[in-house]
Protein backbone atom coordinates (compact mmCIF):
# COMPACT_ATOMS: atom_id res chain seq x y z
CA UNK A 1 0.00 0.00 0.00
CA UNK A 2 2.42 2.44 1.13
CA UNK A 3 4.62 1.70 -2.66
CA UNK A 4 1.71 2.36 -4.43
CA UNK A 5 0.95 5.47 -2.70
CA UNK A 6 4.33 6.51 -3.07
CA UNK A 7 4.16 5.84 -6.63
CA UNK A 8 1.53 7.74 -7.07
CA UNK A 9 2.80 10.55 -5.62
CA UNK A 10 6.20 10.71 -8.18
CA UNK A 11 3.98 9.88 -11.04
CA UNK A 12 2.32 13.00 -10.01
CA UNK A 13 5.28 15.13 -9.57
CA UNK A 14 6.37 14.17 -12.77
CA UNK A 15 3.17 15.44 -13.82
CA UNK A 16 3.31 18.95 -12.17
CA UNK A 17 6.66 19.14 -12.92
CA UNK A 18 6.93 18.48 -17.09
CA UNK A 19 3.93 20.88 -17.25
CA UNK A 20 6.06 23.39 -15.48
CA UNK A 21 8.81 22.77 -17.62
CA UNK A 22 6.43 23.32 -20.71
CA UNK A 23 5.47 26.57 -19.70
CA UNK A 24 8.86 27.36 -19.19
CA UNK A 25 9.87 26.21 -22.53
CA UNK A 26 7.59 28.31 -23.64
CA UNK A 27 8.61 31.52 -21.95
CA UNK A 28 12.11 30.93 -23.58
CA UNK A 29 10.63 30.38 -26.96
CA UNK A 30 8.54 33.53 -26.67
CA UNK A 31 11.70 35.24 -25.89
CA UNK A 32 13.49 34.13 -28.69
CA UNK A 33 10.74 35.12 -30.85
CA UNK A 34 10.06 38.49 -29.17
CA UNK A 35 13.82 39.07 -30.10
CA UNK A 36 14.01 37.93 -33.41
CA UNK A 37 11.26 40.09 -33.93
CA UNK A 38 12.26 43.06 -32.51
CA UNK A 39 15.71 42.65 -34.79
CA UNK A 40 13.23 42.17 -37.55
CA UNK A 41 11.83 45.52 -36.99
CA UNK A 42 15.18 47.09 -36.79
CA UNK A 43 16.42 46.06 -39.64
CA UNK A 44 13.46 47.24 -41.65
CA UNK A 45 13.90 50.44 -40.26
CA UNK A 46 17.80 50.37 -41.24
CA UNK A 47 17.23 49.17 -44.87
CA UNK A 48 14.31 52.02 -45.18
CA UNK A 49 16.20 54.87 -43.91
CA UNK A 50 19.34 53.51 -46.46
CA UNK A 51 16.95 53.48 -49.09
CA UNK A 52 15.59 56.70 -48.55
CA UNK A 53 19.28 58.18 -48.50
CA UNK A 54 19.81 56.37 -51.73
CA UNK A 55 16.85 57.98 -53.45
CA UNK A 56 17.33 61.21 -52.05
CA UNK A 57 20.80 60.87 -52.97
CA UNK A 58 19.55 59.92 -56.49
CA UNK A 59 17.20 62.64 -57.26
CA UNK A 60 19.55 65.63 -55.92
CA UNK A 61 22.31 63.84 -58.85
CA UNK A 62 19.74 64.22 -61.45
CA UNK A 63 18.31 67.27 -60.27
CA UNK A 64 22.14 68.43 -60.54
CA UNK A 65 22.98 66.88 -63.71
CA UNK A 66 20.05 69.60 -65.60
CA UNK A 67 21.31 72.66 -64.45
CA UNK A 68 23.98 74.75 -64.26
CA UNK A 69 27.40 75.54 -62.25
CA UNK A 70 25.09 77.11 -59.63
CA UNK A 71 22.67 74.10 -59.53
CA UNK A 72 25.54 71.36 -59.25
CA UNK A 73 26.58 73.26 -55.83
CA UNK A 74 22.87 73.31 -54.99
CA UNK A 75 22.76 69.54 -55.49
CA UNK A 76 25.97 68.91 -54.07
CA UNK A 77 24.49 70.38 -51.02
CA UNK A 78 21.38 68.40 -51.03
CA UNK A 79 23.46 65.37 -51.26
CA UNK A 80 25.64 66.11 -48.29
CA UNK A 81 22.41 66.89 -46.19
CA UNK A 82 21.03 63.58 -47.73
CA UNK A 83 24.03 61.81 -46.51
CA UNK A 84 24.11 63.66 -43.69
CA UNK A 85 20.15 62.32 -43.25
CA UNK A 86 20.36 58.97 -44.19
CA UNK A 87 23.95 58.64 -42.02
CA UNK A 88 21.71 59.65 -39.03
CA UNK A 89 18.87 57.40 -39.51
CA UNK A 90 21.29 54.27 -39.51
CA UNK A 91 22.94 55.45 -36.66
CA UNK A 92 19.50 55.51 -34.52
CA UNK A 93 18.19 52.31 -36.51
CA UNK A 94 21.67 50.62 -35.09
CA UNK A 95 20.77 51.76 -31.60
CA UNK A 96 17.36 50.93 -31.74
CA UNK A 97 18.63 47.81 -33.26
CA UNK A 98 21.09 47.30 -30.07
CA UNK A 99 18.42 48.16 -27.40
CA UNK A 100 16.04 45.60 -29.07
CA UNK A 101 19.28 42.74 -28.39
CA UNK A 102 19.83 43.99 -25.33
CA UNK A 103 16.22 43.75 -24.17
CA UNK A 104 16.25 40.16 -25.95
CA UNK A 105 19.24 39.17 -24.00
CA UNK A 106 17.25 39.99 -20.45
CA UNK A 107 14.39 38.62 -21.57
CA UNK A 108 16.37 34.96 -22.49
CA UNK A 109 18.29 35.94 -18.81
CA UNK A 110 14.98 35.97 -17.20
CA UNK A 111 13.81 32.96 -18.88
CA UNK A 112 16.47 30.78 -18.41
CA UNK A 113 16.28 31.92 -14.81
CA UNK A 114 13.07 30.43 -14.13
CA UNK A 115 13.53 27.68 -15.73
CA UNK A 116 16.65 26.87 -13.68
CA UNK A 117 13.67 27.95 -10.61
CA UNK A 118 11.37 25.25 -12.11
CA UNK A 119 13.70 22.85 -12.51
CA UNK A 120 15.48 22.91 -8.89
CA UNK A 121 11.67 23.18 -7.81
CA UNK A 122 10.91 19.90 -9.52
CA UNK A 123 14.28 18.37 -7.38
CA UNK A 124 13.00 19.34 -4.54
CA UNK A 125 9.45 17.95 -4.93
CA UNK A 126 11.11 14.63 -5.89
CA UNK A 127 13.37 14.57 -3.06
CA UNK A 128 10.80 15.42 -0.59
CA UNK A 129 8.43 12.78 -2.31
CA UNK A 130 10.86 9.95 -2.04
CA UNK A 131 11.85 10.87 1.64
Amino acid sequence: MKKALLGLVLMGSLFVISCKEKTTEEKVQDAVESVGNDIENKAEKARDAIENAANETGEALENAGDKSGEALENAAKETEEALQKGKEKLKNATKETEEALQKGKEKLKNATKETDEALQKGKEKLKNAAE
